[in-house]
């Protein structure tokens, strides 16, 4: 019987319930959490002083028979003297999930120093096994876990139901996906439509739920209370910021938003931060009828022909716009002609579009061809300009500025190191005309800032 165990961190331990007659199933929780049912959890357990508790259904009417739980460390662990000591051991009984504490009889061995063991065995007496009983240890520190984040591991419990023979099930390792971490809400431009913008977490495979409220949502209640907006996002490539489109908004009206990514397994990440922005009112075009308009796009930086630094990430930036009424859904930039694209970034809202960015990260020497296109919300396509044309230059030269003072003499100027041909000589007036570009570029951008 393979069952799924849903963790978030390092499966740093091995966990096993031996039991006899009267065991049905086991549950395990981190840090006194509620159980999640027969053979799952939500564990870590490589954290010190943290409670880790393991709780027992029994079989009404079934008997009560000691149990044991065998807690083994991987070789590869430094367990010092004390750290797994009796004192380490906290027993407790209770019904289901509510645990409470209670003296029952808790025996441990192969603590630290039994020959260098790696193990805790925690055995629970017949007569203290009841519906719901539990056990709980903690882990002191002195414990040292020097795994790899992202590395798997198994989880294994052994158990009997009232009328089998003993069997095992092997919990196969199910990571959740991270949260989403950074939702954000720009104003599209078009009545009642935002975007949402979020880089994909960690661990997600599926779906999307997306979900609004006119009230904040801040727990897996608030989320599972608000409306779903119905959509077919791509679940994007881990940590590439992506946006879409939540529309049918009323305009006016402040929102509050919510995302959840789904996993392997049907597995579903916890609640993102939530973010709120309010549906814009009537766009710019006219309203009620068919949008045949293409939008349209513009190259704000570079400039037609300026320069650009190799080996320093660069920031494309631009402006849209869309007249027909269904607003901009998304821009496009392609720096070597038009032959391959990726998606910009949407940064500010304006009144019928947004001023998007796409950051080149690693420009090589050489001229290139920047275009943009833009996509508005029922599928018009802009048919790209001309584009603007930059050259990249390499790295540029410092340069050191004396005042005052007399220059200093006998300096020899740099040897070309012997004749140099016509092609090499204008190979360096036009390497130092684009760096010039590059420095005529950066002192108008600062201008403009300032502006």
């Amino acid at each position: 019987m393979k069952k799924f165990i849903s963790y978030v961190g390092l499966m740093a331990l091995a966990l096993s319930l031996v039991g006899t007659v009267g065991i049905n199933q086991a549950n395990a929780a981190i840090s006194g959490g509620a159980v999640t049912g027969v053979l799952e959890a939500d564990l870590v357990v490589s954290t010190a002083n943290a409670d880790y508790n393991v709780v027992f259904d029994t079989d009404v009417g079934g008997a009560n028979t000691a149990t044991t739980i065998t807690v083994t460390f991987p070789a590869a662990y430094t367990i010092t003297a004390g750290a797994l000591g009796a004192a380490a051991v906290q027993s407790s009984v209770g019904t289901g999930s509510n645990i409470t504490a209670n003296a029952i009889d808790v025996a441990v061995t192969g603590v630290a120093g039994d020959n260098g063991a790696k193990t805790i065995v925690l055995t629970i007496g017949a007569t203290d096994l009841s519906l719901g009983a539990g056990v709980s240890f903690r882990i002191l520190t002195g414990v040292t876990n020097p795994a790899v984040a992202g590395t798997s591991g198994t989880f294994t419990i052994m158990t009997n139901a009232a009328t089998e023979a003993a069997q095992a099930g092997i919990a196969g390792v199910l990571i959740t996906p991270a949260a989403v971490a950074n939702l954000s809400c720009i104003s599209s431009g078009s009545a009642g439509s935002v975007f949402l913008r979020w880089a994909t977490p960690a661990g997600a495979t599926a779906a999307y739920t997306a979900k609004y409220s006119v009230a904040t949502i801040n727990s897996n209640g608030t989320f599972n209370a608000a409306t779903t907006f119905a959509q077919t996002w791509a679940t994007g490539d881990v940590g590439v910021t992506q946006q879409q489109l939540v529309t049918i908004l009323n305009p006016g009206t402040l929102y509050f938003f919510n995302l959840k990514a789904g996993g392997a397994n049907a597995s579903i990440s916890p609640i993102s931060n939530t973010v709120f922005c309010t549906a814009p009112t009537a766009a710019s075009g006219t309203s009620g009828t068919s949008d045949a308009l293409k939008p349209v796009s513009t190259i704000t930086a570079p400039i037609a022909g300026g320069g650009i630094q190799s080996g320093t990430p660069y920031t494309i930036k631009g402006t849209s716009s869309d007249t027909g009424g269904s607003s901009v859904k998304m821009v496009e930039v392609s720096i070597d002609g038009g032959d391959s694209w990726v998606t910009a970034t949407a940064v500010t809202a304006t009144a019928t579009g947004f001023d998007w960015e796409y950051v080149w990260s690693t420009p090589v020497v050489g001229s290139y061809t920047i275009k943009s296109r833009a996509t508005d919300n029922v599928g018009n396509i802009e048919v790209p300009s001309a584009g603007v044309t930059a050259t990249v230059a390499v790295t540029l030269p410092s340069f050191t500025v004396e005042t005052g003072g007399t220059p200093s003499t006998g300096t020899t100027p740099p040897s070309t190191g012997g004749s140099m041909t016509n092609a090499q000589i204008q190979a360096q007036i036009d390497t130092l005309m684009a760096q010039v570009l590059v420095l005529l570029q950066q002192l108008l951008a600062q201008l403009q800032a300032q502006l």
